[in-house]
């Protein structure tokens, strides 16, 4: 009887970009079935993760003795319903929505902090993203959406084949962009299983 193959379980919290790292586990798996995931998503839970996966203002100063690896950043792009007065336009400044009704994802999420910091006056806070695009699309305010890591706003939803109800507009009296990181733990550095994840993670960083 052959000695069965061992299999590794990579701890995982999740804190940002959660349906893109699920799709790259997903991927990952389908070429090492042997890994398992056991993922978090509490941000102040205490738990024996390998690796962090959250999010950072991409102007941020990172802080002294900061390890982590950067797999993505992007622009934020701002969300409104193609019917609004912002609908007409190709691009905005965030000066012109001072006064706009904002929804974002609640609590202590990254991206709730990183918007916060762009001070957008917040009418609701959702669970999700698809959530967030669904009220956008009705009309009941304004958000901001990451470039990649939320994945295309392109697919048909709410109306007819061909019927786009949210619009993407670039910013342009600031730069909005944002840093997907990754941080391991001191457990996780020494584990070969979680630095092939992490580098898969990287130079898989997209949604093709």
């Amino acid at each position: 009887k052959g000695k069965e193959a061992a299999t590794h379980t990579v701890h995982l919290r999740l804190l940002s970009a959660s349906a893109l790292i699920t799709n790259r586990i997903i991927a990952y798996r389908s070429l090492r079935p042997d890994v398992n995931f056991q993922l978090y998503q509490i941000p102040g839970q205490e738990d024996n993760f390998d690796v962090c996966v959250t999010a950072r203002r991409a102007d941020t100063a990172p802080k002294e003795n900061d390890d982590a690896t950067v797999m993505l950043e992007e622009d934020l792009y701002l969300a409104v319903p193609s019917h609004s007065p912002y609908g007409s336009r190709e691009s905005i400044r965030l000066t012109d929505t001072k006064d706009a009704d904002y929804i974002c994802l609640g609590g202590s999420k990254p991206i709730r902090q990183i918007t916060n910091s762009y001070t957008p006056h917040i009418i609701f806070e959702s669970d999700t993203t698809e959530s967030v695009r669904n009220l956008i699309a009705a009309g009941m305010g304004i958000g901001f959406w990451p470039a990649c890591s939320w994945g295309p706003l392109t697919t048909n939803f709410g109306g007819s084949p061909g019927h786009f109800p949210v619009k993407l507009l670039p910013i342009t009296d600031q730069k909005c962009r944002r840093q997907i990181i990754l941080t391991r733990s001191e457990k996780g550095k020494k584990s070969p299983i979680v630095a092939d994840f992490c580098d898969f993670l990287v130079e898989h960083n997209n949604w093709l």
